[in-house]
């Protein structure tokens, strides 16, 4: 069987599966039915798994579609099942002030609905589009470029900026200097695994980047924040997955596995009962993230594991069910929808986001644009969400999701078409960047950037995608002035 045929079964099977479920939802009123999100979940948990199987077994190449693939059976598949569970039990689900039960299973529809879109459109324009005749692993291998040396000149801009915000705020100046000091790590472990499949002998590499996954993790350690964490071991899967793909392999590498094994068991068993925890404890003590230690936090995931003092009798499951519960994205595309069909669209959401890529240079009066804290407005009931005031205090973000948020804002059709439209953005992102993904720093820093947008369902594009499509044409464009110049510089010298 070819990939083209597996993903064609799989996305007539969607939709059909979509179609029926509509019809029984609206014909015989089960909005509000545990057992239909039961049964939805369950089937997009079957699907998916198999799609990832597919994509493992029959695709010829890498693509970021297939750990997003990973991402649907999360989101919209054990998510669901653990909505199941609350419902059954008569808990009331909250979004906000707003109680959801009613509107789950209609958000699992539209949420199911943008993931049909999104594989979709990308299967279509990557097989008319996208096909080409030489593996990520291979043009690697064939770059002759020197991914160590850029590793390192990586770390140093990286540790140099940190340098300059202790002295000088980062974030007084520039964002994407605060960003580069943040995510410039991913970038040097990627550099560094590129140069690990570009020689797969030469020693030293990996070591040097276990060295800096521990030590980054050690520094965002009282950060509160579970993705700091887990963005730095990213690389190392995209590694594996790439070097799977490479040259016609057709098993994962035993240490590679045993590897994937021990990041897994790591990420549920430590990084995130530790961030429960350390969240516990500020909220608990009323305290800034900054000021908690790592040492109490230390000491109370010792309680917890030991089942010790405060932890003795605590029945929460920090671990398999901190990341069930965690994965929220049908309860925010649920209220999304609900909210547009019952209180009308808000147009303005819209144009709010639409406000944030330009620049303060053009605009030197821009509103602050805190897309999430208006969000929080919107769920707690503020007739005027759109005050900058309440932004400005208000500390909490929101995301509405993808679709959720173009519904909230166009309606129905309007989201549905504002969601394809960005469909066909997402693919041609990938498309660019795939091509200079082995020679551009900046095809690098913009695959890492939709890598973790992939990795939480797309929630990052709770402000209607628009962010992402302006920041990632800006990515392009640089892209391509960098190729440019490497072309002239290349023929300055035949000449």
């Amino acid at each position: 069987m070819t990939i083209a045929i597996y993903r064609d079964i799989f996305l007539k099977l969607q939709v059909l599966f979509l179609a029926l479920s509509a019809l029984s939802m609206y014909l015989l009123d089960m909005a509000g039915s545990e057992n239909f999100v039961l049964l939805y979940s369950i089937w997009n948990i079957v699907t998916y798994t198999l799609l990832f199987y597919g994509e493992m077994r029959y695709a010829p190449d890498f693509h970021p579609f297939q750990i997003l693939a990973l991402a649907a059976i999360m989101f919209i598949g054990v998510n669901g099942i653990s909505l199941y569970s609350d419902m059954r039990s008569g808990e009331e689900l909250f979004f906000g002030i707003y109680i959801v039960n009613d509107c789950i299973a209609q958000g699992m529809l539209f949420l199911s609905l943008e993931h049909i879109i999104l594989f979709g459109t990308f299967y279509f324009l990557e097989h008319k589009y996208g096909n080409s005749s030489s593996m990520i692993a291979e043009r690697i291998k064939d770059a002759n470029v020197d991914y160590f040396r850029w590793a390192i000149y990586s770390y140093i801009i990286v540790w140099t900026l940190r340098g300059v915000n202790q002295l000088y705020p980062l974030d007084t100046v520039s964002s994407v200097l605060v960003e580069i000091t943040t995510t410039g790590p991913m970038l040097t472990l990627l550099l560094l695994l590129f140069a690990k499949l570009e020689n797969p002998y030469r020693n030293g590499i990996m070591f040097l980047h276990w060295v800096i996954v521990l030590l980054e993790i050690i520094l965002v350690l009282n950060h509160g924040m579970k993705e700091e964490i887990i963005r730095l071991l990213v690389p190392y899967c995209l590694y594996v997955l790439i070097e799977y793909k490479s040259g016609g392999k057709v098993k994962i590498k035993f240490s590679s596995a045993i590897t994937i094994g021990i990041l897994s068991i790591f990420v549920i068993a430590f990084v995130f009962p530790y961030i429960s925890l350390f969240r516990e404890i500020s909220n608990r003590t009323n305290r800034e993230w900054n000021q908690v230690s790592v040492s109490e936090t230390f000491d109370a995931y010792e309680d917890y594991v030991a089942r010790e003092g405060k932890y003795e009798n605590d029945k929460e499951n920090r671990s398999i069910g901190y990341v069930v519960d965690r994965a929220g994205s049908i309860v925010s595309n649920a209220w999304s929808v609900d909210n547009a069909q019952k209180e009308g669209t808000k147009p303005d959401y819209f144009m709010y986001c639409l406000m944030a890529p330009i620049p303060r240079i053009i605009w030197p009066d821009k509103p602050v644009i805190l897309t999430g804290s208006m969000a929080h407005q919107l769920t707690i009931g503020a007739a005027d969400w759109m005050d900058e005031s309440n932004a400005k205090e208000d500390k909490t973000s929101i995301s509405l999701g993808f679709i959720g948020s173009c519904v909230l804002s166009l309606g129905v059709y309007g989201g549905i078409l504002l969601a394809s439209l960005m469909s066909v953005w997402i693919w041609y992102v990938w498309h660019v960047s795939r091509k200079k993904l082995h020679n551009n720093v900046i095809a690098m820093w913009m695959f890492l950037a939709y890598v973790s947008l992939i990795l939480k369902d797309f929630e990052g594009l709770q402000d209607c995608g628009i962010n992402m499509f302006f920041i990632n044409a800006v990515y392009i464009i640089i892209m391509n002035i960098i190729s440019y110049r490497n072309k002239y510089k290349l023929s300055t010298v035949d000449r």
